[in-house]
């Protein structure tokens, strides 16, 4: 989260009310501050003294800014800024309101500065938050997009299976083999199924998002797992005539984890790797027990792919990416099943990682705990920023 701390105006010390408006707004021009913090002489903050809402105050009323008193024409703070609010809110309070300066408290109330739209920084730091925003936007658009297209394809395809079986239990007279029938079937049960992962992905980064996923942790063995993982996915990978290895280096593959959610995990990284691999390729499932004194496991899932563009590579667990690459087309899918990974493996005290090269291939880590005492240990580790 970006705080303000760093973007606020130091405060002019000793703008006392009796002295003259004249003279702080003086001192105020000479060393470009926007605003002072009137104080009392019991260093006590009394409000919040701009130059342009002073001297216009002074003109309304026909005052003289060389015998006027700070205290006889100071403001009080409109609204004060915590300092550690995100920089977007706080310019949005500039935008919708029209301040130009806000004076910034810390979390007693205490007024410590003075955030101005003066400050260069601070302005470079919004257009900085606005591009990125735009950029986010323009991301949310193409996954919208996309969602729309995947979840229209599978559709059309149910529909039109459906709609042939139907027609010809009416049309008695070009009636379809037991052959045909089933292979309809089986375009309804595959579409069926694959519409139900689409949105499976929108439950799960939805409830990810709102901090409302919940797991069943409980000490269980990893390999049945992994097998599992492998055979859910062995349809799509029989279709590409690409092998899937098991290699176990650990003598205890024994975790403390969800086990449908750590299957998920498993069957979206497979998946994912068979998806990017070419026909007649390979992926190994590497179990390592990553330090024994640790009490975790590192899982690696590697492929003989097509590998990540290096500037892809810090992107692709991010929200709404995929590594998309020509040699490969149109790759389906949301683009949210690398973030789901990275979600769960984080609520599991775990982290996880890529090593790719282009043409080389992909190797995806994710480590988990062993034990109830480690991920509670992990836990308590994390920083909040």
């Amino acid at each position: 989260m970006i705080e303000i701390k760093e973007w606020v105006t130091p405060v002019v010390i000793g703008a006392y009310p009796n002295e003259t408006v004249i003279k702080v707004v003086k001192r105020m021009q000479q060393h470009s501050i926007g605003s002072v913090i009137v104080i009392d002489t019991e260093k006590k903050p009394l409000g919040i003294f701009t130059e342009r809402d002073v001297l216009n105050k002074i003109v309304g009323s026909e005052r003289d800014p060389k015998t006027t008193l700070v205290k006889d024409v100071m403001t009080s703070p409109v609204e004060t800024v915590n300092i550690s609010r995100p920089v977007i809110e706080v310019f949005k309070l500039f935008a919708e309101r029209e301040f130009r300066h806000l004076p910034v408290s810390l979390d007693d109330g205490r007024i410590v500065g003075v955030l101005s739209l003066r400050s260069k920084a601070f302005i470079q730091e919004i257009c900085r938050i606005m591009a990125m925003l735009q950029n986010v936007n323009e991301l949310k658009s193409h996954f919208l997009a996309n969602v729309s297209h995947e979840l229209k394809t599978p559709l059309i395809s149910i529909t039109r299976s459906a709609s042939l079986l139907l027609e010809n239990q009416k049309n008695t007279s070009q009636e379809l083999k037991a052959e045909e029938i089933k292979h309809f079937l089986e375009i309804i049960e595959r579409q069926g199924h694959h519409l139900q992962l689409l949105i499976g992905d929108l439950l799960d980064i939805t409830a990810l998002e709102a901090g409302k996923m919940r797991l069943n942790k409980r000490n269980i063995d990893l390999m049945p797992l992994v097998q599992q993982a492998v055979k859910n996915t062995e349809i799509l990978a029989d279709r590409k005539e690409i092998k899937i290895g098991i290699e176990s280096k650990s003598p205890d593959t024994t975790i403390f984890a969800d086990e449908s959610r750590i299957l998920q995990v498993l069957v979206n990284l497979i998946d994912n790797a068979i998806k990017f691999t070419p026909a007649q390729g390979q992926i190994l499932i590497n179990i390592h027990t990553e330090d024994p004194t640790k009490k975790s496991l590192r899982i690696a899932v590697k492929d003989t792919g097509i590998g990540i563009p290096e500037e892809k590579m810090r992107l692709i667990f991010e929200r709404f990416e995929q590594a998309h690459d020509p040699q490969i087309g149109n790759q389906s899918g949301t683009g949210l099943g690398l973030t789901i990974v990275k979600e769960i493996v984080g609520l599991h005290s775990g982290k996880v990682w890529v090593e790719s090269e282009e043409n080389k291939g992909s190797t995806f880590y994710f480590t988990l705990p062993q034990t109830e005492e480690v991920a509670v240990s992990s836990e308590s580790n994390i920083s909040l920023g």
